[in-house]
Parts: C-alpha cells; structure tokens; sequence
C-alpha cells in the first residue's frame, strides 16, 4: 500500500531486531517515502541534521500541499538557500 498503509517489511515479516539479512546496503533508506530510516551507525548529529526534513514533511503533510517531488513546496524553496 501507499501512505498510511505502507509497510517496510523485512525477513518475512519477522521483527526488525531478530533480521538476520540485512546487509546494510541502504536500499530501504533510499525508499523511504518520509525520510525516516537512517543508515546503520548513523550519529545522532546526521540524525538531527535530518530533523528538519522531517518537519517538512509533516507539516506539508498536515497542509496538504505537496509540489511535483512530493514535498511541502515551501522546502524546496528554502534548500535552495542553503
């Protein structure tokens, strides 16, 4: 499913702690539609850095305004600042 009825499954469902496939390979990072999974052994400071994102996300998501990359369009505008 899409949005709320997305899942990331892994091992047949097992619990994420007992996986015993991963192979670190950050495919599941890549995908993730809100940017909510990090790297293994990701620091707490990338962790933060990415707060901001996150925010976004949850306030376009509460405005409903997304643009064509499927962003709050007030974030693209002020990336491009950075």
């Amino acid at each position: 499913g899409r949005g709320i009825n997305c899942r990331i499954v892994n091992d047949l469902n097992q619990p994420w702690v007992s996986s015993q496939s991963c192979t670190s390979c950050g495919k599941c990072v890549q995908v993730c539609p809100t940017g909510a999974l990090f790297h293994k052994g990701s620091t707490v400071a990338e962790m933060v850095k990415r707060h901001d994102f996150l925010s976004w996300i949850t306030l376009g998501r509460e405005k409903n305004e997304w643009n064509y990359a499927g962003q709050p369009p007030y974030y693209a505008a002020e990336r491009r600042k950075e």
